[in-house]
């Protein structure tokens, strides 16, 4: 019974494998209005890690779910570069250069069910015209999809997306552009921080005002609604109810740190603040060690074994409200000590 046991876990691991081998991109041809008219393209792409789309669950036998980074290298998967060359090779260029400066490509899959899946894409796009940047449009597209398999589905979106912006580009792109105010490069990598602040109070603030956050609006907005002062006896009130009763309660922030709730047990992950963005720390599925876990599947209750968690640092993506899989850490599990926030660029060791 154990043997047949084993062969069924080898042969679903095997399929898992497989199947993700298959995540693409892929290219398909540009429908342009009447003119082509990009020349030139310069493709800037200013999140931390270029390697990762986003966050998608996976597991061996779906047992260890876990959220993990989507690389984009490896089989089959294009860089941008190569997915506009892919797009635009059949068509006769026209005149104009061009700037795209790419600033969020975020897959997330719902760790629970594996069949909801939402697909974020914000790229602006520019004119160059002697030396300056004039904005063309800002791409800014948020997609909720539910699938069978939302990780297929993600992709198959995201292709639609990448190919949109180009279109959407081209055909948008009139001479009269030009009589809008140009930018400097500077000013255009700082564009998406401008429009955060613009949106998000809290961004727009170098802190967080005390109190709790009983929703993430509310920290959006840096309104607590309640004071910080009250938070042991609102906790205490709500453990004594069951579980499914118990208040659900974004965050809180007391003496200037700040801290986010971990479910209805109110377990608290740490908030911090670095280069105008909010970042958080935990656990998350290092590739590498994934990868070793996909190459031991065929003897699966070995692979089971494996701990594929690294220590990761997170940034929050307010507009959905979830949190980038950015950056590995040094260490490759959780510090015994606190861990002290990184640095930020030309700061520290």
């Amino acid at each position: 019974m154990k043997y047949h046991l084993m062969l069924v876990l080898v042969f679903i691991s095997t399929i898992s494998v497989t199947a993700q081998k298959k995540i693409s991109l892929t290219p398909e041809p540009l429908a342009v209005a009447e003119t082509y008219h990009f020349n030139n393209i310069t493709i800037a792409d200013s999140r931390i890690d270029t390697t990762i789309l986003g966050r998608v669950v996976k597991g061996i036998s779906g047992v260890n779910e876990t959220l993990s980074p989507l690389k984009l290298k490896g089989a089959n998967i294009p860089s941008f570069e190569e997915f506009y060359a892919g797009c635009t090779q059949q068509l006769t260029k026209g005149t104009q250069d061009i700037f795209i400066h790419i600033t969020d490509i975020f897959l997330d899959e719902d760790p629970q069910t594996g069949a909801f899946g939402t697909v974020d894409l914000r790229a602006e796009v520019y004119a160059i015209k002697d030396g300056l940047y004039y904005n063309i449009n800002t791409f800014d597209r948020t997609e909720v999809v539910t699938a069978f398999d939302a990780t297929k589905k993600m992709i198959r979106d995201l292709n639609t997306s990448l190919k949109n912006l180009l279109e959407y580009a081209n055909n948008f792109f009139k001479p009269d552009v030009f009589t809008k105010k140009g930018l400097t490069l500077e000013e255009v990598m700082q564009a998406k921080n401008g429009e955060k602040k613009q949106k998000y109070p809290v961004y727009a603030s170098t802190a967080s005002q005390d109190g709790i956050y009983g929703t993430f609006q509310e920290f959006l907005e840096n309104k607590p609604g309640r004071p910080a002062a009250s938070l042991e006896g609102l906790i205490a009130k709500n453990l004594d109810k069951p579980k499914r009763k118990r208040e659900a309660l974004f965050g809180y922030c007391k003496d200037g740190n700040c801290f986010i709730f971990q479910g209805n047990k109110y377990d608290t992950s740490g908030i911090y603040r670095r280069d105008g963005e909010i970042y958080m720390q935990n656990y998350g599925i290092d590739p590498e060690k994934q990868a070793d876990q996909n190459a031991l599947s065929w003897l699966s209750p070995l692979a089971l074994l494996m701990n594929t968690d690294s220590w990761y640092e997170y940034m929050l993506n307010p507009r959905m409200g979830t949190w980038y899989q950015m950056k590995k850490l040094g260490t490759r599990k959780r510090p015994e000590t606190e861990t002290a926030v990184p640095a930020a660029e030309g700061e520290g060791g």
